[in-house]
């Protein structure tokens, strides 16, 4: 039994589960915070074990078809594994989502106060006050 929980235990080292489930705690905790660098920072740890763990797939897809308590744990921190992949990709989809809405206002802003005309305190364009339109009298 101690010999099977060993073997479980190397799986998860192997596997990176153990790792991936702390490094999504820790970039969501930073998300939360509005730690963006840390974010960055955890990115390319996040793809290398995002790596391992599909490199070791076939190995968990045997250990999860066995009836042991190390099946089962390797299960429940699967599981766990699934809510934070849901929950991290959940906040970066707000966080992409949010950077688009900033970015088109700051470009309707600088639509707004560019030489394309000039725009009152109300955001209404105003005529054009520099090329007056001229007009003929044509009465002659």
């Amino acid at each position: 039994m101690k010999r099977m929980l060993n073997a479980q235990k190397t799986l998860e080292d192997k596997s990176g589960v153990r790792d991936l489930l702390n490094l999504l705690s820790e970039e969501i905790a930073a998300i939360n915070k509005g730690d963006l660098d840390r974010v960055v920072d955890l990115f390319d740890q996040k793809s290398n074990l995002l790596q391992k763990l599909d490199s070791a797939s076939l190995e968990i897809k045997a250990q999860l078809k066995l009836e042991t308590k190390a099946a089962e744990d390797l299960r429940k921190s699967l599981k766990e594994l699934n809510g934070l992949i849901q929950k991290d990709a959940q906040l970066l989809a707000n966080m992409v989502e949010a950077t688009h809405e900033i970015k088109s206002v700051i470009a309707r802003i600088r639509k707004r106060h560019s030489l394309e005309g000039s725009y009152g305190f109300d955001g209404e364009k105003h005529p054009s006050s520099v090329l007056f339109s001229q007009q003929i009298d044509q009465s002659m």
